[in-house]
């Protein structure tokens, strides 16, 4: 498609007065993109020139941003990191563009919230030229303190234009989605699919599989740095990445069959596994327990009957102890009747001598002696007492007294101190300025007074600091202001230097410039202008350091010395171009003329013989083809006869030509031919019935053609007059005449030879087509001359062209005269700015000087008024704060000397009471000590008053008391010895008692174990041990079975801990059965009964015991395994040879169309040295199996033979199988994103490139090496062709009015201008709209019809972004001059907010 060009005037007319672009084009073609409250831009908006943009700047001046924000996300309405980030790098979220960091490289102010807008504007022109435009666009929120929750995303799609029709901010806020779905005209979409599905539907044109293909494509172009990033290895991978992935649809139809098929698989392994897990519990569970409960219960019944019988053996020896045991009691009844008798006959004589009056008066003197004593006792301890008590009392008088006397010597003390410390504050007073305070207070010792007058003097002292300080400022900023203004006019004196080197450095530049321009024309051919024209653009190089009071630019004022060569190297390129262009337009129609001969050889030479041409004046119908049997033309049904010469077969052919019979018709039947009862339009020959004598078979012959018969040919020249001349009289009837004369009805005239005869006679017809050849040919080896010489001549012209553009490309640059005059201006900026600077800081120097004065005078009069010394302050501070140390020690003396007397005062009440407590107890012990004298008197008296004869009377009453003591132990002992004879007595009654009760618990348990034994049989677990059931259940039976047990089962262990073994294993493998089986214990019918495990292997089978429940397993598995093999085949069958393998062969029949379409547009693009590439894409030969499924799916599955079928099925299994497996030992529950990758044919395919050098050179493998050796700039040309191509053949299946949009993230970093030119040149050959961002690009090529720039900076600490706005159209280079709004941002338009608006945060 070839663009108009684009209007230069009509762009900047819409830029620079506030308009909006307009489209050119009859397709989509993007003309604005814009941000709104997103990172740093507030309002940004960029236009776009014929379709190209390009964002220059240095990193981090948000160029990336732009395109991050602008392009893919707003295509595919996502935010995710794949779309933000080619890379799918997470450090670039939209959470980020929405809320500052708070971070120090963050410049944006604080947020708690955000919300912006990304959009895009395309625009066509419908066929009566009407302007039609499409808005998409993506509007997001965020709030902070939602952690890392998602951020709200909406989208919106009008045809109305944002900034005229379409406000996205109203009162500087922008809309959100509520708002936003209340805007006329604006639809915002549910979901992003469906977004997705209208960009790609009124837009593109595409389906969706299609335009994510697409979208895929562009992403992997819009990589950063695309031109160093390429090698042959990596356009490979971007290729490969670009081919559309396996549909969903497929992988999720693939994976659920393949999922069946796992879980018929799944059901075979786990009936195995149940059986392999039932086994291993009966062998390592459940058959360890069973044998221990054999056992044990086999053990209990035989210990039962040995315990039987010893227990009844020891109830007959305790009968015999019992018999014993009474005998025994019996005899020592009889000793106790007999001792009882004589304690009774001891018992009365006591009786009686206690009733006796003289053994009652010795009791009684006795009796006094005893009380006397106990009273002498009582007074000898109460004595005791007191004479304690009296030397507590004497030791508590001497503790008091000496604790009066320490209290004294620290009153005294304190006393002391009080004084030293009043002497230290009178001291300290008056260096601290407070020594009248001092002898006024000290004498009385008013801390207080004190206290006052020191805080007092304290907070003068405070304010006299502040005036200090406030001077000290005052000094520092006086200071700091001169050494500032020393600095200033140290900068003043730098900047005048700089100043006027950079004035030498403009004539020098303008010098430089002059000469570099007097050596290229003198170096140019095509472009060598005579000595005053160059002289006058030397004059015009003095006019570049001219400044214009107006502010416009050299260009714009049109005095540019680079603007006079280009119009004059312009005027040469459009000479040659005007004589090219006539050249090509006579080349062209010598090449068309070409083709047509070419064409006619071609069907003269397919043709045996050419019919004469139709008439054009009249219609003639459709003559049916020759071998249709309906007739033929005249003149092939006929032939000259043998005797007539070329010279009279050529007269005659022309003869029946000018008479009209020559290509006249005959039927089959020579009759007239009709239609519905009509006549045919066409000429027809008939036999008129009636022969004449001389006829036309004197020099014609009938040849049957067309089904025409030789009777029906001979009538009709029988039929027409042949005479040698014109008849007499003209003749009648229709004849011919040999001298050229003819006659047909009442027409008549006469032919002459103008060519050889033609059709009559093949030999005629075939010397034509040989004169037609010759002729054909001939007139081709002349055009081709011709066209040869003409293609000469324009690759001549191309030549000069090209030379024209190298000259024009080594025109030297005016940056080396503006840069030296942008830097003159910035040094007269700088210098003029450095004066500004140094009379501010003189100014500041003088009024901070004045400050300090004032300051001086405060403080000084201050301390003058309250006996402050100017001095150092710091020193009567010190004093200030001793004076108070002082008067903190004399306070705390005080208190200490009020705390020593109330101490002294309250020692010597306690010494007072001290001594009154003694006199109280020396007073009680007098008294005691007469009252004990008196006692002993008494006790002496009464001992002497006692006789013999009482004497008598007590020692009788101590021998009987002894007497009967004695008899009692006796009875005592024969009781005790009788108890213990019934006691054994008891006891032998209660051992044989016990020995039968044991006897018949032994018995008991005997019975119970021979209950529980026989429940070994009926439990089923004795069976499956080897033990036979007897056939007759009795106590012999079972004990001989009990024995058997015991030889052939091993030492059991705990029974118990088999259980728990047992049951832990059941536990196991009831977990590894369910849900399809189960496994448990049954309750058992009582306590001690044997537990019944049971396992549930099949519902038909019901509850079966472990060992008959593995029987069967065993037996399933055998049937499900052999069903499972033909099961499989089938499944794979079904699932692997129908769709998804035709997906796969749809995907690389994809593939083949496309790499082949590709080819296409590279063979129609080569390079400006011819130089061309092409792409080859084959089976991975690394990878035989693929390569063989990739040969045979570009056949056709059905098409293969059965073998080939089962190797595609079969790796197709081993892929899957491989991708189950990776998804498991990764532990990802969806294993689909593993089949995808495993099934993934763009991995079996090995994508190279071939180049060849010139159009008759051969294709060559482009591998590491050639590529190694071509330059930098050959490489990105090379290698960027088939990204462009790919994108020229996505976009050419795409709808005619679609846009062709490409994003380059630094794609021309490191290669030259020229060839960088050669790469834009690409992106306009194949006619693709281009937004490119780069570091340092202007874009100022001439294979770049138009492109808008815009230079992006950023300022360190400040949020925003500057962007100045050029065109480059038509070989000018205009700077955009920024209208000037008086409105305020949240009232003017978009539009004047986009372009042209200042795009700094504020």
């Amino acid at each position: 498609m070839t663009r108009p060009a684009p209007d230069r005037e009509r762009w900047l007319a819409a830029a620079m007065t506030g308009g909006l672009p307009e489209p050119g084009l009859r397709r989509w073609q993007p003309l604005r993109v814009g941000i709104v409250n997103l990172w740093e831009y507030d309002h940004a908006e960029f236009w776009f020139a014929d379709g190209r943009l390009v964002l220059r700047g240095g990193n981090g001046a948000g160029k990336t941003k732009v395109l991050e924000l602008t392009t893919l996300m707003l295509l595919r309405g996502e935010i995710g990191a794949s779309v933000l980030d080619p890379f799918g790098s997470h450090h670039r979220t939209m959470r980020f563009n929405l809320l500052p960091t708070g971070e120090d490289d963050d410049p944006r102010p604080p947020s708690d919230a955000g919300l912006g807008y990304a959009w895009a504007e395309f625009g066509r022109l419908d066929d009566d030229g009407t302007a039609r435009f499409f808005v998409c666009g993506l509007g997001v929120s965020a709030r902070r303190g939602s952690g890392t929750s998602a951020v709200t995303t909406w989208h919106l799609i009008t045809h109305l234009r944002p900034g005229r029709d379409l406000k996205l901010s109203t009162a500087n806020r922008p809309l959100d989605q509520k708002e936003l779905k209340k805007v006329p005209g604006v639809t915002v979409p549910d979901s992003a699919a469906r977004y997705r599905a209208r960009v790609a539907s009124e837009l593109f044109g595409l389906g969706s599989d299609a335009y994510d293909n697409l979208t895929e494509l562009l992403k992997q172009l819009r990589k950063p740095k695309l031109g160093e990033r390429l090698n042959p290895t990596s356009l490979a991978e971007t290729l490969r990445a670009a081919l559309p992935p396996l549909a969903t649809a497929e992988i999720t139809q693939l994976a659920d069959g393949w999922d069946n098929l796992e879980k018929l698989r799944t059901a075979v392994e786990q009936t195995r596994s149940a059986a392999v897990r039932l086994v291993d519990f009966v062998r390592t569970g459940w058959s360890p327990w069973a044998r221990t409960v054999v056992r044990h219960r086999a053990d209990a019944l035989a210990a039962a009957t040995t315990e039987l019988d010893r227990t009844t053996k020891d109830r007959r020896a305790a009968e015999t102890a019992l018999t014993t045991a009474r005998g025994e009691a019996d005899e020592l009844d009889k000793d106790i009747s007999g001792t009882r008798l004589q304690r009774g006959d001891l018992g009365t004589e006591l009786r009686e001598l206690l009733d006796s009056q003289a053994f009652q008066d010795a009791v009684s003197a006795a009796g006094r002696v005893e009380g006397l004593r106990d009273q002498l006792g009582a007074l000898a301890e109460q004595l005791v007492g007191v004479d304690e008590r009296h030397a507590r009392a004497a030791e508590d008088v001497a503790e008091v007294a000496e604790s009066e006397a320490t209290a004294a010597s620290a009153a005294e003390q304190a006393e002391s101190d009080v004084v030293h410390a009043s002497r230290r504050v009178q001291a300290a007073g008056r260096p601290a300025g407070l020594h009248q305070s001092a002898a006024r207070h000290l004498p009385a010792r008013d801390v207080p007074a004190l206290r006052a007058d020191l805080s007092v003097r304290r907070e003068r002292f405070t304010r006299l600091q502040r005036l200090r300080a406030e001077f000290d400022r005052a000094e520092s900023n006086a200071t700091r202001s001169a050494d500032l203004l020393a600095d200033r006019e140290s900068d003043l004196n730098e900047a005048a230097e700089q100043r006027e080197l950079a004035r030498d450095g403009v004539e020098t530049a303008v010098d430089t410039l002059r000469r570099q321009l007097r050596e290229w024309n003198a170096n140019v051919v095509l472009a060598k202008a005579d000595e005053r024209t160059v002289e006058s653009w030397c004059d015009l190089v003095a006019e570049l350091t001219a400044v214009d009071p107006s502010g416009a630019s050299t260009e714009q004022r049109g005095v540019s010395p680079a603007a006079e060569v280009a119009r004059h190297v312009e005027g040469v390129r459009d000479t040659l171009k005007s004589r090219r262009a006539a050249l090509v337009h006579e080349h062209r129609a010598l090449v068309a003329e070409h083709e047509q001969v070419t064409a006619e050889l071609a069907g003269v030479l397919d043709r045996t013989e050419r019919p004469p041409t139709p008439p054009d004046s009249w219609r003639r119908r459709d003559r049916p083809e020759p071998d249709s049997g309906l007739g033929a033309p005249f003149w092939r049904c006929v032939q000259p006869v043998d005797e007539l010469s070329m010279d009279e077969v050529d007269l005659l052919e022309a003869t029946l030509a000018a008479a009209g019979v020559l290509d006249a018709w005959l039927s089959a039947d020579g009759e007239l031919i009709t239609l519905e009862g009509g006549e045919q339009a066409d000429t027809v020959v008939r036999a008129s019935g009636i022969p004449v004598d001389a006829n036309l078979t004197q020099v014609l012959e009938p040849t049957p053609a067309g089904g025409v018969t030789e009777t029906a040919i001979h009538a009709v020249l029988a039929s027409i007059g042949w005479h040698d001349s014109r008849p007499r009289g003209n003749g009648a009837g229709t004849w011919l005449a040999a001298d050229g004369t003819w006659r047909c009805a009442t027409v008549s005239g006469r032919a002459e030879v103008a060519r050889p005869a033609s059709y009559l006679g093949a030999t005629a017809r075939e010397s034509a087509r040989q004169r037609e050849i010759d002729r054909l040919r001939t007139r081709l080896a002349a055009l081709e001359e011709s066209t040869s010489a003409f293609a000469a001549r324009i690759g001549k012209l191309d030549d000069d062209l090209r030379r024209l553009a190298d000259e024009s490309g080594r025109l030297p640059g005016e940056r080396v005269v503006t840069d030296a005059v942008s830097t003159m201006r910035e040094r007269e900026r700088q210098a003029a700015d450095s004066e500004r600077k140094v009379a501010s800081a003189r100014d500041a120097h003088r009024t901070i000087e004045a400050a300090r004065d004032t300051a001086w005078a405060d403080f000084s009069a201050y301390a003058g008024e309250h006996a402050f010394p100017l001095g150092d302050l710091a020193l009567h501070d010190a004093a200030l704060r001793k004076y108070h140390e002082a008067l903190d020690e004399l306070a705390h003396r005080k208190e200490l000397l009020g705390l020593r007397t109330v101490t002294l005062v309250r020692v010597q009440n306690d010494l007072a009471a001290a001594h009154r407590r003694l006199a109280g107890v020396d007073a009680e012990l007098h008294d005691l000590r007469g009252r004990k004298r008196k006692a002993e008197v008494r006790l002496r008296t009464a001992e002497e008053a006692i006789t013999s004869d009482v004497h008598a009377q007590l020692n009788r009453r101590a021998e009987l008391d002894r007497l009967v003591e004695q008899v009692d132990r006796k009875l005592d002992e024969l009781g005790n010895r009788l108890t213990a004879a019934l006691v054994t007595v008891t006891r032998a009654e209660e051992t044989l008692d016990r020995h039968e009760e044991r006897r018949q618990s032994a018995e008991r348990r005997r019975d119970a174990a021979l209950s529980v034994w026989w429940e070994v049989y009926d439990a089923g677990i004795a069976q499956p041990l080897g033990l036979e059931e007897p056939e007759r259940r009795s106590v012999e039976s079972a004990r001989e079975s009990t024995r058997a047990a015991r030889r052939e089962l091993p030492d059991p262990g705990e029974e118990d801990r088999a259980w728990r073994l047992c049951y832990s294993k059941l536990e196991a493998l009831r977990q590894d059965l369910l849900p399809d089986r189960d496994a448990r214990v049954q309750e058992p019918e009582h306590d001690r009964a044997i537990p019944r495990v049971v396992v549930l292997a099949d519902s038909s089978a019901g509850w079966q015991a472990p060992p008959a429940a593995a029987d069967l397993l065993a037996h399933q598995v055998h049937e499900q395994e052999n069903a499972f093999d033909s099961e499989q085949q089938q499944v794979l069958t079904t699932l692997l040879g129908s769709t998804f393998i035709e997906h796969l062969k749809d995907r690389l029949d994809y593939t083949a169309r496309t790499f082949t379409d590709i080819n296409k547009q590279l063979t129609s693009h080569p390079t400006r040295h011819g130089n061309a590439v092409q792409l080859k894409w084959e089976p991975d030969p690394t990878d035989p199996d693929a390569g063989a499924v990739v040969d045979a799916l570009t056949q056709g599955y059905q098409q293969l033979s059965p073998g080939r079928q089962d190797t595609v099925r079969s790796f197709l299994a081993r892929k899957i199988d491989a991708a189950r497996a990776d998804a498991a030992s990764e532990g990802s529950a969806d294993w689909r994103e593993h089949l995808s990758t495993a099934l993934d044919y763009r991995g079996w395919l090995k994508i190279s490139l071939q180049y060849r050098p010139g159009s008759t050179s051969r294709w060559v493998p482009f591998d590491a090496a050639k590529h190694g050796a071509k330059s930098g700039g050959e490489k990105v040309v090379l290698l960027s062709q088939p990204l462009f191509a790919a994108a020229v053949v996505a976009y050419n299946a795409a709808g005619g009015h679609a846009p062709r949009c490409v994003w380059l993230d630094e794609a021309m970093t490191g290669v030259d201008d020229e060839i960088k030119a050669s790469f834009m040149g690409l992106t306009v050959g194949f006619d693709l709209d281009v937004m490119l961002t780069a570091h340092d690009e202007w874009c100022k090529y001439p294979t770049v019809p138009a492109v808008a720039v815009y230079d992006l900076a950023r300022h360190k600490g400040l949020p925003g972004v500057d962007a100045v706005p050029y065109l480059w159209c038509g070989g000018d280079w205009t700077a955009v001059a920024l209208p000037i709004s008086d409105e305020r941002p949240d009232e003017a338009l978009m539009a004047a907010d986009g372009l042209f608006a200042e795009m700094d945060a504020e």
